[in-house]
């Protein structure tokens, strides 16, 4: 997901970057919920005709699915929200607050874009010697778009303050 929101001027914004969600963890839940009743149901009918380690299995790989889901739901609740103000670039990433945060000056933070044939486009903010990726987990529509973007605030920034 790119969402776009206007800052004070052209050359200003808050890109907010997360990455597909379509089911949450709610409709995880509901998914997870009729795994289990289905697969309970055919544990019990195995534990009622004499055979008691399906049970068994069937509880674990119950367990194994809720962390697995779990995991992704937690990856797909990730967010990276970028700042651009006229005199500094903001980077935050974390899931439900920042976890972490890169404060860079505006004049001084270059955009990269990169291509890889193994990895596609790669987007990437740097200052200095520190680097971040962004977007990683994009679809390649939304980072061509994400890069349409930047390269309208860069030449907004270039015009209105340099």
């Amino acid at each position: 997901m790119l969402q776009v929101n206007a800052g004070e001027n052209d050359a200003c914004a808050q890109i907010i970057l997360a990455p597909n969600n379509s089911a949450g963890w709610s409709g995880n839940k509901k998914f997870l919920q009729a795994i289990a009743l289905l697969s309970l149901a055919i544990a019990i009918t195995c534990l009622l005709n004499g055979a008691p380690i399906v049970l068994f299995f069937s509880g674990l790989e119950l367990l194994l699915l809720y962390f697995a889901l779990r995991s992704v739901s937690r990856y797909c609740a990730t967010r990276q929200v970028i700042e651009l103000t006229p005199y500094e670039v903001i980077v935050q990433e974390g899931i439900s607050e920042p976890e972490k945060q890169f404060r860079w000056q505006r004049l001084h933070t270059r955009v990269e874009i990169a291509e890889s044939q193994s990895h596609g486009r790669q987007i990437a903010f740097s200052c200095r010697n520190q680097r971040i990726l962004i977007g990683k987990f994009l679809t390649e529509r939304e980072k061509n778009s994400l890069v349409t973007n930047l390269r309208s605030l860069v030449s907004h920034y270039r015009r209105h303050y340099l």
